[in-house]
């Protein structure tokens, strides 16, 4: 008679005997459980707190300085039950922003303070030791690295503008303007060409918003800003015009969707750290366009975390010579942005002008201030003799009676209220530092 019970029987005596019978023929796999479950429990828990331990610094930051050489390494882990003030008492030798084995305490500087530091005989100052004992002597480093970036600056101004004592209204200054020339997209969009010399003096420029602005400049100026435009462009990625050529700033344009190449990004960043200033004007006017778009998302990785903010109407740049009390003035289609700047340490060095102010500077003036309607006749041109001193979008609105109207607010005195904001914006380049510098030289 076997001892299985019948499993037939639904009393509860016969149920509790189905159940201890299935328990006993899985004795093997509960032993196997419980097995498991304490090795787990002492060799697991083990190594995950470990593991917790190893990883918790890495959590604090990230600019994280070797140890220098010869200091002790610890041999141990304290416990996870130490409280902070435990750990502080612990190691009372070391003071903030040092590390010891797998304690990291660190003062992380702002962008505005890694860019201040001293950049000589270092390729990248954000590898300095950012790690001083205190607080104090943070801000004492800074002090120290904004005294020497501004004489770098001062040695470099001093090469790329002459000056002298400025006069009640314009300051006194001679000084070349650059254009840079970016591998892709339209850089040269709105800056005409030149005609074929004649024999007995330079060529001329024509449909060319710089050379045309630069001219106005030292017009209105009555002399005491003496601009010179280069006529072979800088090319971004030729390393030789950041160390040889030294411009005190570069102006570029376009309308197209364009990248920067590795050089042109790392050539420029060292040049706006030096001091110098890009000017850019966006000949595509408004935001959201492709020009904008690209430049936004190309600075991004000149100046990494920067980027750009509107200027308040009473910054100097509405004010450096015409005044513009109701901030920039309407540019191209009545486009009326803001300037945009990207500021390093506090200072200006990227100048954003978003309403095509370009488009404008491409017509010249008379004496009178007139829009120049002469026409050149000039021999050697392949298409023709003539050639029009007033630029394209002007000829596209007026050349046959106003036909064509892709240019709502061309008229004459638009062109000058263009003009007269782009001398602000050369005015405030050779002086952004005036004061700075000034104060720098009594110092020393």
């Amino acid at each position: 008679m076997t001892n299985e019970p019948d499993p037939l029987d639904l009393s509860t005596r016969a149920r509790l005997k189905r159940l201890a019978m299935r328990i006993i023929n899985t004795r093997y796999f509960l032993v196997a459980l419980l097995v498991h479950l304490a090795f787990f429990a002492l060799v697991g828990t083990k190594v995950i707190f470990d593991q917790i331990v190893m990883r918790e610094p890495m959590m604090i930051e990230t600019f994280i300085k070797p140890e220098p050489p010869g200091m002790e390494q610890p041999t141990s882990v304290k416990p996870p039950s130490e409280t902070k003030e435990e750990r502080e008492a612990s190691h009372p030798q070391i003071p903030s922003g040092k590390t010891s084995g797998s304690e990291i305490v660190i003062k992380t500087p702002s962008f505005q303070e890694l860019n201040s530091l001293p950049t000589e005989g270092i390729q990248n100052p954000l590898f300095d030791d950012l790690t001083p004992n205190t607080d104090g002597e943070l801000k004492d480093r800074i002090e120290v690295a904004n005294q020497r970036r501004l004489k770098n600056i001062d040695d470099y101004l001093k090469e790329s503008i002459k000056r002298k004592p400025s006069s009640k209204e314009d300051p006194i200054a001679e000084f070349t303007c650059y254009v840079g020339r970016y591998q892709e997209g339209d850089w040269n969009c709105n800056l005409g060409y030149i005609a074929p010399p004649p024999p007995d003096r330079e060529g001329k420029w024509y449909g060319n918003c710089m050379y045309n602005l630069m001219h106005q400049t030292q017009q209105w100026s009555k002399g005491n800003i003496k601009a010179k435009v280069q006529p072979e462009y800088l090319d971004l990625g030729d390393r030789q015009w950041l160390d040889v050529v030294k411009p005190p700033f570069i102006f570029i344009t376009g309308h197209k969707d364009f990248r920067f190449t590795e050089t042109e990004i790392d050539n420029l960043r060292d040049f706006l750290r030096l001091g110098g200033c890009l000017w850019v004007d966006n000949a595509l006017p408004g935001r959201k366009s492709r020009f904008d778009i690209a430049l936004r998302r190309e600075m991004r990785k000149v100046l990494l975390d920067c980027d750009f903010e509107s200027l308040e109407n009473d910054h100097p740049i509405y004010h450096s010579r015409h005044h513009f009390n109701g901030g920039a003035p309407a540019g191209m289609n009545f486009y009326k942005e803001p300037v945009e700047v990207i500021k390093i340490s506090g200072d200006v060095a990227v100048i954003y002008t978003l309403n095509a102010y370009s488009d404008f500077w491409e017509t010249a003036l008379t004496v009178k201030n007139d829009v120049d309607t002469t026409v050149d006749w000039i021999p050697g041109i392949p298409n023709g003799h003539y050639m029009h001193r007033w630029g394209p979008h002007w000829h596209y609105n007026h050349a046959s009676g106003g036909g064509y109207k892709f240019f709502r607010n061309l008229t004459n005195e638009s062109v000058n209220t263009a003009y007269r904001f782009g001398v602000n914006i050369v005015v405030y380049l050779i002086t952004r530092f005036d004061d700075k510098l000034k104060n720098l030289r009594r110092s020393v």
